[in-house]
């Protein structure tokens, strides 16, 4: 099989654990992102991953309420 090197794209990009989410959604939206890698914050550690269905998950609630 293929090594995942072959396909993967680098240049990852990332935000701190304590990044505003309104400005992951914009960098989301400037760079046409469908996830961010969320680094412990001042180092490279990962942390996990957001994604835009993390967003819209998140956000439901509130464009549903009356």
């Amino acid at each position: 099989g293929r090594p995942v090197s072959a396909l993967m794209s680098g240049g990852v990009v990332t935000v701190g654990r304590d990044a505003d989410v309104s400005e992951i959604v914009e960098l989301m939206l400037e760079e046409k992102l469908s996830a961010v890698a969320v680094v412990e914050t001042g180092t490279t550690e990962l942390a996990g991953v957001i994604s835009y269905m993390d967003i819209l998950e998140a956000a439901l609630p509130m464009l549903s309420a009356e």
